[in-house]
């Protein structure tokens, strides 16, 4: 059981939020078969109470694996959700303020029903995966873009919709000793967004593939990792209309680590120079990244 307090501040506005939650947890594990049971009571201020809860079953065998849950879950919207007080900002580069966004007091809390199905033949780092996905999220809480003549890319608020989803991936992984590992896959993705079953950014159908090596020099104690990744989209579009996917997106990074210090090089989209961000802004380029970080705090 817990109870605590939020504060939200938004220039002149301050409003404060209770939050209290009781909830029961039950775990029993025998061998390879485990049972996960979990139930929660949520009360905010301002809303009806509303429960949450996850049921969940594994089997973890030598060379099978299968696992199911099915979970309902509450989500009241956040103080920033509601309350923000409307605000102008810049979307795109030297462009100043071109878009308002702005909280929305009368939202609804999401409500959301999903479960999954894996199964997996033979051993780890070896097996063959396939797993489904799917639910419904009723009054599911999504920033929406509205049209405002005063602001070229429009106004953003967020509203109430009805989403329903079925997701299914089979995906092969090998590894070859400790030097390489590789997986690879495709994925259907079906989405219904308040009767739309074509929204924007929701491709069909999906396939990817990546591949890990590693080398440990012992002499020198350095760490070498090398990771790339590719990725096709089936055709979708965007937003405005404009239609993306079908092509082929690789990414590449390199790294090497010295006791506490590791080294990297990223680059995205290797194949291509142009590389969307998003929509109406056009990077006529790859992302290329490089640093270091130091692992100080053990």
């Amino acid at each position: 059981m817990s109870l605590t307090e939020g504060k939200y501040e938004d220039r002149s506005l301050s409003n404060k939020r209770r939050r209290g939650t009781v909830d029961f947890e039950y775990l029993a594990a025998h061998g390879e078969t485990a049972f996960l049971m979990y139930i929660k009571g949520e009360k905010v201020k301002g809303y009806d109470p509303a429960p949450s809860g996850m049921f969940a079953f594994t089997n973890n065998g030598e060379k099978t694996f299968f696992s199911g849950s099915v979970g309902y879950s509450t989500r009241f919207p956040s103080q920033y959700e509601l309350d923000l007080v409307p605000a102008a900002g810049g979307l795109v580069v030297d462009f100043g303020e071109d878009y308002l966004e702005s909280g929305n007091p009368d939202l609804e809390p999401e409500k959301q029903l999903i479960g999954n199905l894996t199964f997996a033949l033979g051993r780890t780092g070896r097996d063959l995966r396939l797993s489904v996905t799917g639910g419904r999220i009723r009054d599911g809480i999504d920033w929406k873009k509205f049209d405002n003549p005063l602001y070229t890319q429009g106004e953003y608020r967020p509203v109430n919709r009805d989403i329903d989803f079925v997701t299914g991936t089979v995906q092969k992984k090998l590894t070859l000793g400790s030097l390489i590992y590789w997986s690879g896959g495709a994925s259907y993705h079906y989405l219904k967004i308040d009767g739309d079953n074509d929204p924007p950014y929701s491709p069909d159908y999906q396939a990817f593939s990546s591949l890990e090596l590693y080398y440990h020099i012992k002499k020198f104690d350095v760490h070498l990792y090398a990771y790339g990744e590719a990725v096709y989209n089936d055709i979708y579009s965007g937003y405005n209309g404009q239609e993306y996917g079908r092509d082929m997106i690789l990414n590449i990074k390199f790294t090497f680590r010295i006791k506490k210090f590791r080294f990297y090089y990223i680059s995205q989209n290797v194949p291509g120079t142009d590389y969307y961000s998003r929509e109406d802004y056009l990077y006529v380029d790859r992302f290329n990244y490089y640093g270091v970080t130091w692992e100080f705090w053990d």
